[in-house]
C-alpha cells in the first residue's frame, strides 16, 4: 500500500520529435570523351575519359551535405571529398574517369551529411569498356629525309 501522489507525477504537455535522415545520392554522366553520349548504357574504350556528376541531397532542414564518394565499379573508390559549401542541402560534385580494362561496370554515388550519415548507393550507371584498338604508327629514318626536299624519288624515303 503505497499512496500515489498525483502531484508529484510529471505530466507530459507538449514534447518535440527528432529524427535523422540519411541523405540520399544521385549519379549522372555529363561527359565521354569516346563517343559523346551520356545517355543509358556507357560505351567506352580503354583510356577514354568519362565524366561523372554526383549528387548529394537531404530532407532534414538542419543538416547539411558534407561529401561524396564515388566508386567507378572497377576497383576504383576516391574515398570522402569534403564539398566546398558545406551549407546546403543538395550540392554536386564532378569527377573523372579513366577506365584501365576492359569490362562493364556499375558506377555509383555516396553522400554524407554533417552529422555522418551516409546515404545508401545512388543509381548505378553501367560503362560498358571495350578495348582500345591498336594505332598504327609511321616512323621515318631522319637521316634520308631533309626538310624542303622536293623529290618524287621514292628511294629518298625509307620507313619501316
Amino acid at each position: 500500500l503505497h499512496p500515489i501522489d498525483w502531484n508529484s507525477i510529471p505530466v507530459i504537455r507538449s514534447w518535440t520529435l527528432e529524427y535523422d535522415l540519411a541523405p540520399t545520392a544521385s549519379l549522372a554522366v555529363v561527359g565521354n570523351t569516346f563517343n559523346n553520349d551520356i545517355t543509358g548504357s556507357i560505351a567506352t574504350r580503354v583510356g577514354h575519359i568519362i565524366s561523372f556528376r554526383g549528387t548529394g541531397i537531404t530532407s532534414d532542414d538542419d543538416r547539411k551535405i558534407s561529401a561524396l564518394k564515388f566508386d567507378f565499379g572497377d576497383g576504383s573508390i576516391t574515398g570522402w571529398i569534403d564539398v566546398a559549401d558545406q551549407t546546403l542541402t543538395s550540392t554536386t560534385y564532378d569527377a573523372s574517369h579513366v577506365y584501365t580494362k576492359a569490362g562493364d561496370f556499375e558506377a555509383v554515388v555516396y553522400a554524407k551529411e554533417d552529422n555522418g550519415n551516409e546515404s545508401s548507393a545512388s543509381n548505378q550507371i553501367t560503362v560498358e569498356t571495350a578495348e582500345t584498338l591498336p594505332v598504327a604508327v609511321l616512323k621515318a629514318s631522319p637521316s634520308i629525309i631533309y626538310a624542303n626536299n622536293t623529290s618524287s624519288n621514292s628511294k629518298n624515303c625509307f620507313c619501316t
